[in-house]
């Protein structure tokens, strides 16, 4: 699987002047909470990351037992133990990233209630241009995770039923053919994630510009 994109912070030089009116204080607060958002996202980033990593370690134990035939129970048993464990520590990982991109998103919406009160219909445009992107990210964090978690139980089920001898080889052929089918189905969703967090960034930096 790939790493998800992750939002970077821009450096930019703001003054605060003693007695701005309205207006500048609300730019000013939407700054603050896009990089507020940005900098928590970080987090979320380096999560993921690491979800990514052990997610290719369990592939590869995963690759290794599919290969076997089921007369090689010793050594089968055996890596099937070690793709459990880090199944498990997935699961625990991708929900702390969950979490992190949630916190993000609880940050963000802050600007919601700033942008109704903004009076320059320019400013509100880039505003709200910002924030339907991130909406949309919400979305496809929600749905690449829903996906992750239900490939991550499809494995950790398919895992017992052959240490049970529960399944014959048709039967093992259809849930690999299903647990193929969320991680090409994540993989699509990475994708466009990444997509909606340059195009994110790009509208991010865009109104930064224009402060």
């Amino acid at each position: 699987m790939k790493r998800f994109a992750m939002t970077g912070t821009l450096i930019v030089l703001m003054l605060f002047v003693a007695g701005c009116n309205n207006e500048e204080k609300r730019t000013v607060t939407i700054y603050q909470t896009l990089e507020k958002t940005a900098s928590i996202e970080n987090g979320f980033a380096e999560k993921q990351q690491t979800s990514v990593d052990v997610g290719q370690e369990e592939q590869a134990m995963y690759n290794k037992i599919i290969s076997l035939k089921f007369e090689q129970k010793d050594e089968m048993n055996q890596l099937i133990n070690e793709a459990k464990k880090l199944n498990k520590k997935q699961k625990k990982l991708i929900q702390e990233a969950k979490k992190r991109f949630n916190k993000a998103y609880q940050t963000f919406t802050q600007i919601k209630q700033v942008v109704k009160k903004m009076d320059d219909p320019s400013e509100k445009k880039k505003i709200t241009a910002i924030i339907n992107l991130m909406e949309e990210r919400k979305e496809l964090v929600a749905s690449y995770y829903e996906q992750y978690a239900k490939a991550l139980r499809s494995n950790d089920q398919l895992y017992e039923k052959i240490q049970n001898n529960e399944l014959d080889a048709s039967i093992v052929d259809k849930r690999i053919n299903s647990i193929n089918q969320h991680y090409k189905t994540m993989k699509k969703q990475e994708k466009e994630f990444n997509r909606k967090t340059k195009k994110y960034n790009q509208e991010r930096q865009h109104y930064y510009q224009t402060l």
